[in-house]
């Protein structure tokens, strides 16, 4: 399981509540750290270079490794399509801002957007 967390590692273990630090104990992969618009990077599952990708279990650190081995440390996007005509993307994006200019596009194609949440 992979959380992301705008709170580093430190101060969940030290000062988090009960539930997150459980949650800590059954996470695999946790992206800590406030996303800083200023420092975007095109960085895998992570937006800035402040953010951190720890693993704290074993589970994803031969596909890491694999990665990193071929070079590729890229984020990437992937695109899905709903029968409604509805666009999800999940990922994270290559430039800063790129969501509110991407949805501008689409919606210029009447293309709508939709978080995971549902919200467009």
């Amino acid at each position: 399981m992979i959380c992301y967390t705008g709170y580093k590692l430190e101060n969940l273990q030290k000062t988090g509540t009960n539930a997150q630090k459980q949650l800590l104990t059954v996470l695999d992969l946790l992206i800590d750290g406030l996303y800083q618009e200023n420092l975007h990077d095109e960085l895998l599952w992570r937006g800035s270079t402040n953010q951190r990708l720890l693993l704290l279990t074993s589970r994803y650190q031969e596909y890491l490794q694999q990665r990193l081995k071929q070079g590729d440390s890229s984020a990437g996007l992937q695109f899905f399509t709903h029968t409604e005509g509805t666009l999800f993307f999940t990922g994270v994006p290559p430039q800063a801002n790129f969501r509110p200019r991407f949805q501008a596009l689409m919606q210029e194609k009447e293309v709508t957007i939709t978080t995971s949440k549902g919200q467009s």
